[in-house]
């Protein structure tokens, strides 16, 4: 290959894009917060929250509760981004 790229410019372009994706993301993330979602719960993490996605593909937690199971669908409520995941209040 003629003119490669430098080891040390593809790192910093690395870096950069991985950059960027994460600021997209918090963004998204931030448009959501308020809005009504339905997610389809997966299943509980470690911490003991239940999980699942959005029809974005956007990761949700939210404290169990009896009316929320794994396998199911329900309606939440965005309450913030921790950085990792969405927090979501249950509307039933």
């Amino acid at each position: 290959m003629t003119n490669p790229v430098p080891y040390a410019e593809k790192k910093a372009r690395v870096h950069s894009l991985i950059r960027l994706g994460e600021e997209k993301l918090e963004k998204l993330a931030q448009s959501m917060i308020g809005k009504s979602y339905e997610v389809l719960w997966e299943s509980f993490n470690k911490e003991g929250f239940l999980t699942g996605y959005t029809s974005n593909f956007m990761k949700v937690k939210v404290q169990p509760q009896n009316v929320i199971q794994p396998k199911t669908i329900s309606s939440i409520i965005i309450d913030r981004h921790d950085g990792s995941e969405l927090v979501a209040k249950t509307l039933s």
